[in-house]
């Protein structure tokens, strides 16, 4: 992947990932296949989560079912024109943020990104609060930084 003069690579902030606390999930390489909710697919962060998915893991933006969790009025895929199927065979789906944690917790999702869901559990509170969830990164993330730059070559 080619960088534009100026910028610097993108990649990883795949690190704010969240499972349940169950889940045979253990890395980003398990997130083939899967259900995952962002805040908006079409974000800088998201984009930078599909990123860091291809590049390290092989996983393309189509072989994941993406819910996008912003209200269409407030996203930018919503001003885009962006519904179900997105471009690229991407499958993408409108979802009310507030029922993340709820499906998560029920298996209807496999996985979220960020942490600003609340919760039925402990309403009010992050999703990484919320009991029977865990982080899909124990260590923050250090590692996936660490794999991303060795691949790369690139220091985040």
């Amino acid at each position: 992947m080619g960088r534009a003069a100026g910028f610097s690579e993108p990649g990883v902030l795949v690190v704010r990932s969240y499972v349940r606390a169950d889940s045979d999930i253990r890395s980003a390489a398990d997130l083939r296949g899967k259900r995952v909710a962002v805040p908006d697919y079409t974000m800088a962060a998201t984009l930078c989560m599909r990123i860091t998915l291809r590049r390290l893991h092989g996983i393309r933006p189509d072989e994941i079912v993406w819910f996008n969790t912003r209200p269409r009025q407030f996203s930018l895929g919503g001003a885009l024109g962006l519904t179900d199927q997105a471009p690229g065979g991407v499958h993408l789906e409108w979802l009310d943020a507030d029922k993340v944690t709820s499906m998560l917790l029920s298996g209807e999702l496999d996985a979220a990104y960020g942490d600003g869901y609340g919760g039925p559990r402990l309403p009010g509170t992050r999703i990484s609060a919320q009991p029977g969830i865990r982080p899909l990164f124990p260590d923050r993330g250090k590692s996936v930084v660490i794999d991303y730059a060795r691949r790369t070559g690139a220091v985040l």
